[in-house]
């Protein structure tokens, strides 16, 4: 958990960022223990093949692939407790998922 400036009230909202793998599936399980009583967020950004738009929004055809693939079996998977997942849900937006290329440094 990253907090930048210390909070005036309770968290609403745990975004938990996830490409559905084990490693985000260990930090949903994490954020719903250590706040079980929030909604928890899962963010997951896609990219669009053949996409050169930097529109963040994804097509419902794509969302509705992703919902009904990757996001139902990643939560089937998932030991999570029914009432963590009924106040979980997804975000999906269009966004690279490379990370930059590191700087060489100068000889």
């Amino acid at each position: 958990m990253v907090v930048r400036q210390r909070p005036r009230g309770r968290y609403q909202r745990i975004l938990v960022a996830t490409d559905f793998s084990d490693a985000s599936r260990h930090a949903l399980h994490a954020a719903a223990g250590y706040v079980p009583d929030r909604q928890l967020v899962l963010y997951h950004a896609t990219e669009a093949p053949l996409s050169d738009r930097l529109e963040r929004v994804i097509d419902g055809e794509t969302r509705r692939h992703i919902e009904a693939g990757n996001y139902a079996a990643f939560l089937g998977a998932s030991d999570l407790p029914d009432e963590a997942r009924k106040r979980t849900r997804i975000v999906i937006e269009r966004g690279s998922l490379a990370f930059p290329k590191p700087l060489r440094a100068r000889a």
